[in-house]
């Protein structure tokens, strides 16, 4: 390896050739970098006795060279900086008609490719359009609409722009000077023998991020001889990343890498596949090849030519649930072999489709099943006496799928109307919306939710909803029984109910509107029986698959209170919240315990009071007015309340075994 310090200059005025092969990415600096690039370079320009600029490194590996020809290095990095560097010249070139500096860029006895000092990949036109760029000095060229859409001829567009602030020669002449004589980098060079992949995955560019699978690309290729990695790129790896950005390509390889059933963090994948290439490069890349073609139907469900699967992928990326993609890896790779048939497969998504549904609106968080998955698809193999799509079904109802009173509480308690999730509340009305009969074929994609109560009241809605419009608005407006699905929500926006059902009638074909038809009113008791109903359509559209274990419930945290007795007495027996409890306790003295409740609010000021302030002289925070100067705190967690209430009641006498309140988890 032999490494120095050199000025630009040092590279364009001798006779040389840097070569870009297939495997290297594109160029991808966009205006950001041009930017920051430019700015050091006026930096300079506006500070003559400034320091010269380091720009970074470039590595180059020296292939052999014909006798007589520029000797030719491949680079490995650098690539970026270098190219923008190129450009710049170029456009300096154009504007003041210099020869000189068109010498710079150009070997002028090289023959065809090695005519260019330097030549880019050849991905996405980056070749054909810096050469263009070059060649326009001394013949005509017209570039092509998508030619201009490339990154090359953007940042040439750039700079060119940049110049037209520098009119006259002289600091012209300064800003090349500039560029070659006070823009610095350290230059790399490796001999052939060397293994450059040890310097590439070591290097952190001043420019974008290298992802992991551009190390991974470098390093597959590393080991490929020199004359066959053009065909190989072109046989394998452009096929696998055809359609993929870096970043997809990354989590790609990671999923890859999981779906034997080891847990690998992001950050290890470059390490952990270089363990599995070992010396076989061709044979993993053979893999990755087969399994991406599966992941790209999965990010793009279009992609996928069976139309009975294709649904499924689509919502299951909806909800966007990836830790699932390992599993799915080894599945679709199974029906492709044959040992899983297309109806298991089916089978299979739905019931992720259910499982992952279900936990989404209950709260559950994904990361749970990111160690899961992985290790699934082995389990269910090795699951005797059942099937795979029956084992796959027992152990992810065993661990992970809520239950129906689970899942029926978040879908009628919860609100259903926020921007995070609204794609899958469109996907839940939407199941719901097909599963009511036969109808014209509806792009779900195209509809948007619409508030029945709207998201802001009128007079006429204040009047309708009566004097709890407040509260009412305030709980429900965002309810599941408040929300369909229309193609006309810009139209409907507060209209009077009356009205909106009507167009509801006229204009959408989604025939959960019908729902609306024969109903003269919609008030809290209508929106809470339709969010009922639907609930009840979810649990058989997304009905549960296995059999799951009871769930204890060992905390009031997450729970809702259902039934509350005191001393043998039902006090109320239905589902309330954890702040009814602590106001029927209250009551439940009052009324029994009358003499007590002075005493009661002298030990408890903070809690219970005859006026809205505490001994501290702030008020209640959530203060709750049971009798006329009888005020209680109700700002409290459901932890809180069972604490309180249990000191209240063993204040005048009832012992902690002697009440109770039954619960069910949210």
């Amino acid at each position: 390896m032999k490494a120095e310090t050199k000025k630009i200059a040092n590279l364009v005025r001798q006779e040389v050739c840097y070569t870009l092969p297939l495997f290297q990415r594109k160029y991808v600096w966009t205006k950001t970098e041009w930017e920051k690039l430019w700015e050091d370079i006026i930096v300079l320009y506006n500070n003559p006795s400034a320091n010269d600029h380091f720009i970074g490194s470039v590595v180059g590996v020296q292939l052999t060279t014909n006798m007589g020809a520029a000797p030719t290095y491949m680079l490995i990095d650098g690539q970026q900086r270098l190219t923008t560097i190129f450009t710049i010249l170029t456009c300096l070139r154009d504007k003041t008609n210099n020869n000189q500096i068109h010498s710079w860029l150009v070997n002028e006895y090289g023959k065809n490719t090695a005519y260019y000092k330097l030549l880019p990949t050849e991905k996405e036109n980056d070749q054909s359009v810096f050469c263009k760029l070059i060649d326009k000095f001394q013949k005509q060229v017209t570039f092509t609409t998508q030619e201009e859409e490339n990154n090359i001829f953007k940042a040439y567009s750039f700079f060119k722009k940049q110049l037209e602030k520098f009119s006259d020669e002289v600091s012209l002449s300064a800003l090349r000077n500039i560029i070659i004589e006070r823009l610095c980098l350290v230059s790399i060079t490796l001999e052939p023998s060397e293994n450059p992949s040890l310097v590439f995955e070591s290097l952190n560019s001043t420019g974008r991020k290298l992802y992991p699978s551009d190390l991974i690309r470098n390093y597959f290729f590393m080991l490929v001889p020199a004359e066959k990695q053009t065909t190989i790129y072109n046989e394998y790896w452009s096929k696998i990343e055809e359609g993929l950005e870096d970043e997809e390509l990354t989590k790609f390889i990671h999923h890859y890498l999981q779906k034997e059933g080891t847990i690998v963090k992001m950050s290890n994948i470059y390490i952990d596949l270089k363990a599995k290439v070992a010396d076989n490069p061709i044979e993993i890349m053979k893999d990755l090849l087969v399994f991406s073609q599966y992941y790209k139907c999965f990010i793009n469900p279009l992609r996928e030519a069976n139309l009975e699967i294709r649904p499924f992928l689509e919502r299951l990326k909806i909800l966007d649930n990836t830790t699932a993609y390992p599993f799915l890896l080894n599945c679709f790779h199974a029906t492709q072999q044959k040992t899983i048939s297309e109806k298991n497969l089916i089978e299979i998504l739905s019931v992720l489709e259910t499982l992952l549904l279900r936990r989404f609106f209950c709260g559950e968080p994904s990361n749970a099943l990111t160690k899961y998955f992985p290790i699934l698809y082995q389990q269910a193999q090795n699951s005797k006496g059942i099937s795979f799509s029956e084992a796959v079904k027992k152990l992810l109802a065993e661990k992970y799928l809520p239950t129906d009173l689970e899942f029926k509480e978040a879908l009628t308690k919860r609100e259903m109307y926020k921007a995070a999730h609204n794609s899958k509340t469109t996907l839940l009305l939407a199941g719901i919306d097909q599963s009511l009969g036969k109808k014209d074929k509806i792009d779900y994609r195209e509809c948007t939710i619409e508030h029945i109560m709207p998201q802001k009241l009128s007079e006429w809605w204040k009047t309708h909803l009566g004097s709890d419009c407040e509260d009412t608005h305030k709980t429900l407006v965002h309810n599941l029984g408040n929300l369909t699905l229309t193609s006309d929500n810009s139209e409907l926006s507060n209209k009077s109910f009356t009205n909106k059902k009507e167009q509801l009638k006229e204009n959408s074909r989604v025939l959960l509107n019908k729902y609306f038809e024969d109903k003269t009113a919609w008030r809290a008791a209508d929106i809470q029986k339709r969010a009922e109903d639907l609930a009840n359509k979810c649990l058989k559209i997304w009905s549960l698959f296995a059999e799951t274990p009871e769930k204890t419930v060992l905390d009031v945290t997450g729970t809702s209170p259902t039934k509350l007795t005191i001393k043998g007495e039902v006090i109320w027996a239905e589902k309330q919240t954890w702040k009814e409890v602590l106001v029927s306790v209250v009551e439940y003295i009052h009324k029994n315990y009358s003499e007590k409740l002075a005493a009661l609010m002298q030990k408890y000021p903070n809690s219970i009071s005859q006026n809205v302030l505490k001994p501290n002289g702030k008020s209640f925070q959530r203060v709750v007015e049971l009798k006329k100067n009888l005020f209680i705190e109700a700002n409290y967690s459901a932890k809180e309340v069972c604490a309180v209430c249990k000191d209240f009641l063993e204040f005048v006498g009832i012992a902690e075994t002697e009440w109770k309140v039954d619960k069910v988890l949210k």
